[in-house]
């Protein structure tokens, strides 16, 4: 709803889902949003989402979707033990 907007509701709730999936054991986080909705994607891209590509006429009047990633949490080591 606009009135909601630009008070980090949504900034906040996807970072809640972020700490309960780590704690659960996710080491990534994936979305779709319609490519038309520049707002949420800026959101998500501040975020740390990175942009995977896009789906064909995901949404109502044939609007294509967004896909994003989002590692959780420290990337595994690569280094190897001595």
């Amino acid at each position: 709803a606009p009135r909601w907007r630009g008070l980090g509701v949504g900034k906040a709730l996807l970072a809640y889902a972020e700490r309960e999936a780590s704690a659960r054991g996710a080491v990534c986080m994936s979305l779709m949003t319609a490519v038309t909705n520049h707002r949420a994607r800026d959101v998500f891209h501040a975020a740390g989402y990175l942009t995977l590509g896009s789906a064909a006429a995901v949404y109502r009047r044939s609007i294509a979707g967004v896909m994003m990633l989002k590692p959780l949490g420290e990337p595994p080591s690569t280094k190897t033990a001595h």
